[in-house]
């Protein structure tokens, strides 16, 4: 997945699955860049991560409606269904 430093809304996961972080950025490189050095409290311990789905916006206030849309109940229904997509393509 090609990471781009342009604002983001976007999905991490990690301890394998089990956990998923939900963010947007203005940055999405650098903030990757932060989260696998440790540098993020929320994900910090949930190594490896893994990112599983990204949006990209022209407009940073975009991508954290986006977030926000991410952390309700339908968002969660859609991540989940994203992740569940994600995991088949690759077998």
């Amino acid at each position: 997945m090609e990471l781009r430093a342009q604002p983001a809304a976007y999905v991490i996961s990690g301890d394998n699955g089990g956990y998923l972080y939900k963010g947007s950025t203005r940055d999405l490189a650098a903030r990757w860049a932060e989260h696998a050095a440790g540098r993020v409290p929320r994900t910090r311990c949930r190594h490896p991560l893994k990112l599983v789905y990204v949006e990209y916006f022209d407009q940073y206030t975009d991508a954290r409606r986006r977030e926000i849309f991410l952390k309700t109940g339908v968002g969660r229904v859609f991540i989940k269904a994203q992740v569940a997509k994600w995991q088949t393509q690759g077998t």
